[in-house]
């Protein structure tokens, strides 16, 4: 049932235009002013009670179907939670945008796109942005939903998105949702690390990788970029701006395909369902 959500989820993703309606971002910002009236996004509260403002919602949820005896409506709950989990389609506009723009040969528009893309995340280049971001929007949110179900998925999801939210409004509570998203990343960012390493150059990444394995304090951000910048060897043109960015989302959705061959692998050997 976990695989067949998954493909599912993603089939539809792909294929159809996702409207706001279908984006957790379009109901966390009702929850975020329920939140902010409650006054519990103030600078007086702290890091237990942000944890239970993003864990009420996937806790909710998760008392819901436990009480369901019925696997159909489990499986459509479980589907349209990550339906509205996963996915980034503003970012994914703007970078079909600049994809037109380079084909065009417009230097000036594919740099007005890379700024909005980069907007916010502290990355080297545009290729190693859209990489973070797959990983934030797709796989860490598959990890979560393959361990904890639905409620796993929305958990990392809301405060993902609550951490950007508190960064957009410069609220001090950002600190602490940093952190919190810390813990969250822990260990899918090493297991999709790990998967970029096997699918890029392995040579080169698994040293990187497993030299930061035993260091707990390195950020996921920081971790993903090492290892990717080894993984792909491509570099930043300003001639061909494409090249970078085109090399890195490939490897990205390499990923994603052998996150899924495993999810596969381990649903026929009954270890998943």
């Amino acid at each position: 049932m976990i695989l067949i959500s998954l493909l599912l989820v993603l089939a539809i993703e792909r294929i159809v235009a996702v409207t706001p309606a279908w984006q957790l971002s379009h109901y966390s910002q009702h929850y975020f002013g329920f939140l902010a009236k409650q006054n519990w996004l103030s600078a007086s509260m702290g890091m237990w009670s942000l944890v239970a403002a993003v864990a009420l919602p996937p806790l909710t949820l998760h008392l819901l179907l436990v009480d369901l005896h019925s696997p159909l409506i489990y499986f459509a709950v479980a589907t349209v939670t990550l339906l509205v989990s996963v996915g980034c389609p503003v970012t994914r506009n703007l970078y079909r945008s600049f994809l037109h723009a380079a084909n065009r040969g417009d230097l000036e528009a594919c740099d007005l796109y890379t700024q909005q893309i980069n907007d916010g995340y502290d990355c080297k280049s545009l290729g190693q942005t859209l990489v973070w971001l797959n990983y934030q929007h797709y796989g860490a949110v598959i990890l979560w939903f393959v361990a904890f179900g639905p409620a796993g998925a929305l958990f990392y999801s809301l405060g993902r998105t609550m951490t950007q939210h508190l960064y957009r409004n410069e609220n001090p509570l950002y600190e602490q949702a940093a952190k919190l998203m810390w813990i969250l990343d822990f260990v899918p960012v090493r297991i999709t690390t790990f998967g970029l390493v096997l699918m890029g150059n392995f040579s080169r990444a698994f040293p990187v990788w497993l030299g930061y394995l035993p260091d707990p304090a390195i950020p996921a951000r920081s971790l993903l970029n090492q290892v990717t910048e080894k993984a792909e060897d491509v570099r930043p043109d300003s001639v061909n701006c494409s090249e970078e960015p085109c090399a890195l989302v490939r490897l990205a959705k390499r990923n994603i395909i052998f996150l899924l061959v495993i999810i596969s692998s381990l649903t026929l050997a009954g270890q998943l369902v």
